[in-house]
Order: C-alpha cells, then sequence, then structure tokens
C-alpha cells in the first residue's frame, strides 16, 4: 500500500467525525486524519505547518471561525 493520505478535519459533531472515519476504512483507504473541533485550532495548526495536508475538510458552521480572518 502506499503513502497514506494526510487528511485535516475541521468538524465539532462527534456523529460525523465518526462516519468519515467509518467511511475511508470502509474504501479500504490508507490515512493519517488530523481532527480539530473549532477554527481557531485549526487555523493555528495551518499556520505552523510546513508541509500542508492532501484534504482539508471543513464544517463552514464550526465554533469560532473568526479566527479565519474572512
Amino acid at each position: 500500500m502506499g503513502t497514506a493520505v494526510r487528511i485535516m478535519l475541521v468538524e465539532d459533531n462527534v456523529a460525523d467525525v465518526l462516519l468519515l472515519k467509518e467511511s475511508l476504512r470502509h474504501l479500504a483507504i490508507s490515512f493519517n486524519l488530523e481532527h480539530y473541533e473549532n477554527g481557531e485550532d485549526a487555523a493555528n495548526a495551518i499556520a505552523a505547518m510546513t508541509d500542508p495536508p492532501d484534504l482539508i475538510l471543513l464544517d463552514i458552521n464550526v465554533p469560532r471561525v473568526t479566527a479565519w480572518n474572512c
């Protein structure tokens, strides 16, 4: 199997996080999931990254999203 897909998930709903994990496992995708429950923590993590994830999944209604400075 190849290199694991690095996924950043910004989601505050536990059920949605579990659903995504189960879906990826069902597809037999090798992945590393970085989960953040609010926009502020995710924005801080992105600012500190030197190597971005392969995919970012963002809940647009996640708490503390003002840190994105939209």
